[in-house]
């Protein structure tokens, strides 16, 4: 006899049974144990699958909108590369204040560089006009026509913003066998604030 829980088990009585009621008690013994299978082992791992999936699921979109995110942080990036770009740009088109007395000297370099003399360079007062500054300078030149023409030509050529305005000429005269006259202009010189 065969003992379970430090009892006698009697399974005589079993083999005096008829065929079906061994057959409704073997059928409920397998019943058991897919029973106690799905609840001890299969529903919690299961379970558990079904929260890994669920984690998945939320990681896949958190990673998802990151990735969005990055594209905008590139584009963002690109952005501000293009629009640093434009600013040096601009920058050399309309310098801060600070650099007035540089263009200032390039002109008169610009003025040896050609044959003008200066005679008079009066600056005018620095006017702020909100997005940017406007200073007027009063130039009184000499020389021929030629280098005149040319000097002028070349202020308008600098890569920043300076507007060459009332251009007038004087009467030429003599001076050593070469033909002068003397001019006088004014320079509208433009910054940025």
């Amino acid at each position: 006899m065969a003992k379970l829980f430090g009892r006698e088990l009697n399974i005589e009585f079993m083999t005096r049974m008829p065929q079906k009621q061994k057959l409704l008690v073997f059928a409920g013994t397998i019943i058991l144990i897919v029973i106690l299978y799905l609840w001890q082992w299969y529903f919690p791992v299961r379970e558990e699958i079904t929260n890994y999936e669920n984690q998945k699921v939320e990681l896949e979109k958190k990673l998802e909108s990151l990735q969005k995110v990055q594209k905008e942080i590139d584009k963002f990036k690109a952005e501000i590369a293009a629009l640093t770009s434009q600013y040096q740009k601009q920058s050399e088109i309309l310098p801060p204040e600070e650099e007035l007395p540089t263009l200032l000297i390039s002109i008169a370099d610009l003025s040896k560089e050609t044959g003008v003399m200066i005679k008079a360079f009066t600056p005018g007062a620095l006017q702020n006009l909100g997005n940017y500054q406007e200073m007027g300078v009063n130039l009184k030149l000499s020389g021929n026509f030629h280098s005149l023409a040319t000097f002028i030509d070349r202020i308008g050529k600098l890569k920043r913003i300076v507007n060459v305005e009332n251009v007038t000429f004087g009467e030429p005269a003599l001076n050593n066998g070469k033909i002068l006259l003397n001019s006088e202009c004014d320079l509208k010189i433009f910054s940025r604030p």
